[in-house]
């Protein structure tokens, strides 16, 4: 199939921004027209065309089955990650309880650390909703490390699982 320059970017428009952002997913310009180029010869097997309609149809089924399990995988991980880190600053206060700050207590740090399993755990997936983002807001120093990677595992968390609701 030959690909005109002009039906490559109408079609590179159609899989960026009418779907690729909606799912919050962001390309190189390089990854979107390699994408693009594959929905556009899979759509042209099938006796698609490339009207919008159509390319829109093959976009949601190819990029649904590469790039949105992708990402789960490399946000799970991440989570994973940065959970592990967490969990051992916070093993640091329960061993040397004198360098904890005033505005954290032992029970905050037990509580988030359950917290933390339970993320750890699930991953995204069920119904766990974690508490302590609540308890930093009204009560940690924002500018406390331990306060913005909780935080940002909290972000996570709660993106992977409204992606996986999708």
């Amino acid at each position: 199939m030959d690909i005109s320059n002009e039906d490559l970017e109408r079609c590179k428009k159609v899989v960026g921004n009418l779907f690729l952002k909606r799912k919050g997913i962001e390309l190189t310009d390089a990854q979107l027209s390699s994408i693009t180029k594959d929905i556009m010869i899979i759509s042209d097997s099938h006796g698609g065309g490339l009207s919008s309609n159509i390319i829109l149809g093959f976009a949601k089924g190819y990029i649904d089955s590469n790039l949105y399990a992708k990402y789960i995988d490399t946000n799970q991980s991440k989570l994973e990650d940065l959970i592990a880190d967490a969990k051992s600053d916070i093993q640091i206060y329960f061993d040397n309880p004198n360098t904890m700050p005033s505005y954290m207590t032992q029970s905050q740090l037990e509580m988030i650390m359950k917290e933390l399993e339970n993320m750890a755990y699930y991953k995204g997936e069920g119904s766990f909703n974690p508490y302590y983002p609540r308890g930093i807001s009204d009560s940690w120093d924002y500018n406390d490390a331990l306060a913005k990677k909780l935080m940002s595992i909290a972000d996570i968390y709660v993106k992977l699982k409204t992606k996986m609701r999708q």
